[in-house]
């Protein structure tokens, strides 16, 4: 059994606009910016937000480990 359906929308309610980021560039994440190259592109990221999602993150922005205090981080084996 094969259905086809035309479907014409009319209004929309409740949808966000989706909102483009361009992360090439500084974002207003204040003191806590940090800078990650990838595959040698930079990426401008907050650092709090990272670390709110990801462990791996937090133990390298906050812990004793040496990209504790860089402004910009080499990731690597991406």
């Amino acid at each position: 059994m094969i259905i086809e359906a035309t479907i014409n929308v009319e209004e929309i309610f409740g949808v966000r606009k989706m909102v483009k980021f361009d992360f090439s560039s500084p974002l207003a994440f204040g003191s806590d910016n940090v800078v990650l190259v990838v595959e040698g592109k930079k990426v401008h990221v907050g650092k709090q937000f990272l670390a709110i999602h990801s462990p791996v993150f937090e133990t390298m922005f906050y812990k004793d480990y040496a990209e504790k205090g860089k402004e910009e981080i080499d990731i690597k084996d991406v």
